[in-house]
């Protein structure tokens, strides 16, 4: 039997309303609406080069974030265009990066 996960304090970030989790990284959208991502180098691409796994980045968006569940995250319309993925898209890339 496997013994259970504990929660860590992930050190460095804002404070956070909601918080997501998929393979080896984290993802949390911070009171305003901001996204946050850890984890794996490989997740994150270009937005963790240089940089701890373990140590959060903010990650553009084209508006605040609405909802993040695994690999998805829901971003409000209307935010400035060329900033980030559109509103309803994937987080990540199809090459598992971030776009």
């Amino acid at each position: 039997m496997r013994e259970p996960v504990k929660p860590v304090r992930v050190r460095g970030l804002p404070p956070i309303r909601r918080i997501a989790s998929f393979d080896f990284t984290g993802l949390a959208i911070d009171t305003d609406g901001g996204l946050w991502g850890w984890g794996s180098a490989l997740v994150l691409g270009d937005h963790g080069k240089g940089r701890s796994g373990a140590a959060p980045v903010r990650i553009p968006v084209p508006g605040p974030v609405l909802d993040v569940s695994g690999r998805h995250v829901i971003v409000e319309e209307g935010g400035e265009e060329g900033a980030g993925r559109g509103a309803g898209e994937d987080a990540v890339g199809s090459e598992g990066g971030w776009g």
